[in-house]
C-alpha cells in the first residue's frame, strides 16, 4: 500500500526533474507516493527503497522490506550517489541499499546508494584474502 501525502515543495530550478529540493522519503517507508507542487505545477513523486538484487544496463531491481521486487529505470539525467560520492549504474552492486525517487512516472531522477557496514566489511575481508592468495601464488 502506498502512502499518499499532499505537500508543497519549493521551486527546485527550471525543470521538475531537478532533485535539489524534493521532499525526503518518509522514515521507515520502503515505498511512498507523494503529490507535490513544484513551480506551481502538480507532480507525483514515487519513492522506493530496498536491497539491490540485480543491475542491468539501464535499470536495477530492489527487494523492498515487504518482499516486493521493483525494477527501477535509470536514464541519462538520473543522479546517482554511492555512499555520498557521485556514482554510476555500473558501480552499483548486489546487496547495497538503494533509495530512489521518480517524477511523474519517468525514470529515476535520483538514486542514493548506501553500502551497509557489514557488507563493506565482508568486501574488505574478501579483497584482503584475494591479495594474500595473489602474493602467495606470485612468490612460488
Amino acid at each position: 500500500m502506498a502512502l499518499l501525502v499532499s505537500a508543497i515543495a519549493p521551486a527546485a530550478g527550471a525543470q521538475a526533474r531537478s532533485t535539489v529540493n524534493l521532499p525526503p522519503m518518509p522514515p521507515g517507508a520502503w515505498h511512498a507516493t507523494i503529490n507535490v507542487r513544484i513551480q506551481g505545477q502538480a507532480h507525483t513523486l514515487v519513492y522506493d527503497r530496498g536491497r539491490v538484487t540485480a543491475v542491468g544496463t539501464s535499470s536495477y531491481t530492489v527487494r523492498e522490506a515487504d518482499g516486493t521486487s521493483v525494477t527501477i529505470e535509470v536514464g541519462p539525467s538520473t543522479v546517482i550517489t554511492i555512499d555520498g560520492q557521485p556514482g554510476t549504474l555500473a558501480q552499483m552492486k548486489l546487496l547495497e541499499q538503494a533509495t530512489d525517487v521518480s517524477i511523474d512516472g519517468g525514470s529515476a531522477a535520483r538514486v542514493v546508494v548506501r553500502i551497509p557496514p557489514a557488507l563493506a566489511a565482508l568486501w574488505a575481508r574478501q579483497a584482503a584474502r584475494q591479495a594474500r592468495l595473489a602474493r602467495k601464488g606470485g612468490s612460488q
